[in-house]
């Protein structure tokens, strides 16, 4: 072997040992970033909204929120808690929770994946918390009224359609970015909608901690931005639920 080919051997050894390290190690930022984007867009398509109920009836007229961002997608953490508020009424009604992974549309159920279907049942409870299962995929949660079809006939709606429909609350529930940790480590700050998702998250919290006690419908409105749907109409004082576990 002559000298020019061991020289040119050893050089191509010596690139391999020196670049090899920079292509392996990759900047564990990037996937983060290129998560946080891919969620982000999920969101901008998602045809949510976090109100239901709100039609005619006296069962489907009642409001049901989720308390949830404007935009109705959330990210509720590493403890998966979630809450949606029902205004007061002597009529105790269920609640249907149906919770079924995302397919890009919210049109049509065929094809979806239904990961909880659950009937919560009457309560005093205004504010309900719920448990909801860990997936690495989005998931839609919809929550709507169960309204009787044994109710007093609508003389306007002879075929009781009024009282059998109460259009959902439907929200998107993001999982985190690369389905870990997206508060920790650096170039990871919060920002935008993941920013607004952490403050109501620890609202959330702190209502789990007083689970079993009332707080004031005026407190629940400012720290969920709902002013301009709690109205005089409502009892001051809301009970809230202890977390209902949909994970079992």
């Amino acid at each position: 072997m002559s000298l020019l080919n061991t020289s040119l051997i050893r050089f191509r050894w010596f690139l391999l040992f020196v670049f090899l390290p920079l292509i392996l190690v990759r900047n564990p930022n990037i996937s983060y970033a290129e998560s946080i984007q891919e969620l982000d867009k999920l969101r901008a398509a998602f045809p949510g909204r976090r109100i239901g109920g709100g039609t005619r009836g006296e069962c489907s007229s009642r409001p049901l929120i989720h308390l949830v961002p404007y935009s109705s997608t959330f990210y509720p953490g590493e403890l998966g808690l979630v809450a949606f508020l029902k205004r007061p009424s002597d009529k105790k009604t269920p609640v249907e929770i149906f919770i079924h992974s995302y397919n890009g549309t919210n049109k049509e159920r065929a094809g979806y994946s239904t990961y909880v279907k659950r009937e919560i049942m009457p309560s005093n409870a205004s504010v309900v918390l719920l448990k909801l299962p860990v997936s690495s995929e989005a998931l839609v949660w919809e929550s709507s009224f169960i309204c009787s079809t044994n109710e007093k006939k609508d003389l306007d709606d002879p075929f009781d359609f009024i009282e059998k429909t109460s259009p959902p609350a439907v929200t998107l529930i993001l999982p985190p970015p690369d389905f870990g940790d997206y508060e920790v480590g650096p170039g990871k700050e919060l920002k935008g909608s993941w920013k607004n998702d952490r403050v109501f998250s620890e609202n959330i919290k702190d209502l789990a901690l007083s689970c079993g006690k009332s707080i004031s419908a005026k407190d629940v409105s400012k720290r969920f931005l709902i002013e301009d749907i709690i109205t005089p109409k409502w009892s001051n004082n809301l009970l809230i639920s202890c977390p209902i576990d949909l994970t079992t």
